[in-house]
């Protein structure tokens, strides 16, 4: 009995193991259908990634040049901005130094206009001196010339005088 009782477990347990194992073998294949879905959904995934970089790489190429396009054109304007800049410069600094230069000519100038007033106006004093002197001089010249005038008439009145007494 044990045998038989053996026996119908054993054909159980065999419905049941085959039971199990086709259970098993719907969900394998379930699983395989599944990852055949996904392997083929990753696939275009991978596809549209694929598509995506290759865009993305594109864009970041045209934006590269358009970068460097634009860096070298700011740089070339800097470059003419600094060039008009240091030519103004050289120019101010020209005219300051023109400006200092002329500064310092004015000065000398001024200094001999200065130094030849002053000779001037020492030998105006000098003339002014001279001048009065002279008027001194012409004045006690002109009162001896009158006084001597003077003497002279007296002189030839006198001989007159005698003369005519004599005669």
């Amino acid at each position: 009995m044990l045998t038989v009782q053996r026996l119908a477990a054993t054909e159980e347990e065999k419905r049941e193991l085959g039971r199990i194992v086709h259970e098993l073998q719907l969900q394998i294949h379930q699983t395989e259908v599944q990852a055949g879905d996904s392997v083929s959904e990753l696939g275009g995934l991978v596809e549209e990634q694929k598509e995506l970089a290759g865009r993305w790489k594109r864009e970041s190429e045209l934006l590269a040049s358009q970068f460097q396009e634009t860096t070298t054109r700011l740089q070339q304007q800097r470059q003419r901005e600094c060039d008009a800049l240091q030519e103004e410069v050289d120019t101010l600094e020209k005219k300051l130094a023109d400006s200092q230069a002329q500064c310092i000519r004015h000065g000398a100038v001024h200094r001999e206009m200065q130094q030849l007033l002053r000779e001037t106006d020492q030998r105006a004093i000098v003339s002014q001196k001279q001048v009065l002197a002279l008027l001194a001089r012409q004045k006690n010249l002109l009162e001896e010339r009158k006084s001597l005038c003077y003497q002279l008439d007296q002189h030839v009145l006198e001989h007159k005088c005698h003369e005519s007494l004599s005669s």
